[in-house]
């Protein structure tokens, strides 16, 4: 049926301030064009989905250590993180600060997949563990988490190499382990000098180095 005048207009000035207040919200976001704001609601729109098939039996048997589960960030300060796990009595956590380090490129709203690390006496807070816990880093180039590739495929691309100094020092065939290099390779004269004319008198040469004499102290 038609509207009365008075409805019409009551309508129109209960949804007039909407614009003026969308337009307010993006200038303090800092997102003139509304595209932050549609991204974000997304993730809130598939949260509605998040843990379905998990959370789908009152049973919460399965909340082990190590059980994989999804998380989305609600609130996080510098000692600790709070997660939203789209259940009405459970509620995500990370206090303990290498885990922490390990959430440090997720952004409010944001999913991460993680493993149950423990769950508190009161069954209501679920202590987690990022997926691939000990093997994150944090590349701030890209400004994510990378995982580390395993230890196995590091050793295939990069085999170890025996060291060029491997048995020096080592004494083997008879040589000597070490030689000594000399200092000149210049012909050495004979330390022991014959002086003509002096019937042969033997004369030694000096070849150490002479300490500087002291100059005498004047008063």
């Amino acid at each position: 049926r038609p509207l009365q005048p008075q409805a019409l207009r009551y309508a129109a000035e209960g949804v007039a301030h909407l614009l003026p207040l969308q337009r307010a919200l993006q200038r303090e976001l800092g997102d003139p064009n509304g595209d932050l704001v549609v991204r974000r609601s997304a993730n809130y729109v598939q949260y509605a989905h998040l843990n379905a098939v998990e959370f789908s039996a009152p049973d919460l048997s399965w909340l082990r250590p190590g059980a994989p589960i999804c998380a989305m960030l609600a609130a996080r300060r510098p000692d600790a993180a709070f997660f939203k796990l789209n259940h009405s009595a459970l509620k995500g956590a990370v206090v303990d600060p290498d885990d922490l380090s390990e959430f440090q490129d997720l952004q409010p709203g944001e999913v991460a997949t993680c493993r149950v690390k423990s769950l508190s006496d009161c069954q209501q807070i679920v202590h987690l563990q990022r997926e691939g816990h000990g093997e994150l880093m944090f590349d701030y180039r890209k400004r994510e988490m990378r995982r580390l590739p395993p230890r196995h495929e590091l050793d295939t691309a990069h085999p170890e190499r025996q060291s060029s100094m491997y048995g020096f020092g080592r004494a083997g065939g008879g040589a000597p382990p070490m030689v000594m290099e000399r200092s000149s390779y210049k012909e050495e004269k004979p330390e022991v000098i014959f002086k003509r004319g002096k019937r042969g008198a033997v004369k030694f040469r000096n070849t150490g180095i002479a300490p500087p004499r002291p100059k005498s102290e004047e008063f």
